[in-house]
């Protein structure tokens, strides 16, 4: 049981959250960390494996899970991504679907438009399905413009380029 002198049950609770939406908690009584759960907890219990689990204090569990985040642990697997467009057109509408299979979902700028030289942080959580196309569909005439095999957990941003003259999309990726 985890108490304290007086038999009241004491756990000291640390959450933590990080970009991307992701996120865990550390349950610690009496110096020893009782649960963690969360988001990124199995690749975070990979980095735990071999080391003791007693704490000397709150302060060390904090420290830990401050490292964990800026070692970039927790954020392992994140799919969101920045799209710069740098086709030489404003985008109406912009679209994912996984590659090859054209189920492209919602308009992924709702009723925004992003403009020429202007780029965007886009949400994406099917990490089971990594590998995406990206359809758009310019603001200026409507004509419709494809990227395909887009692997969304492997990069962090999308340089968006096409020469409508001679057809020719291209792509940068980091």
């Amino acid at each position: 049981m985890c108490s304290d002198d007086d038999g009241e049950v004491v756990f000291v609770q640390v959450s933590v959250s990080f970009p991307g939406g992701r996120g865990l908690v550390l349950k610690m009584c009496k110096n020893k960390v009782v649960m963690l759960s969360g988001d990124s907890r199995v690749g975070i219990l990979q980095k735990m494996k071999g080391l003791k689990m007693k704490m000397r204090n709150m302060g060390l569990a904090v420290l830990f899970i401050s490292g964990l985040a800026a070692s970039g642990i927790a954020n392992a697997g994140s799919a969101d991504f920045t799209l710069v467009n740098k086709t030489g057109y404003a985008l109406r509408e912009v679209y994912l679907s996984p590659a090859h299979k054209t189920k492209w979902g919602n308009d992924r700028l709702g009723q925004d438009t992003l403009e020429n030289n202007k780029s965007r942080l886009f949400k994406f959580s099917d990490k089971s399905s990594c590998v995406q196309d990206l359809l758009v569909i310019f603001d200026d005439d409507g004509s419709e413009v494809t990227w395909e095999d887009f692997d969304l957990c492997a990069l962090n941003k999308i340089t968006l380029k096409y020469n409508r003259k001679s057809k020719v999309v291209s792509a940068d990726t980091e």
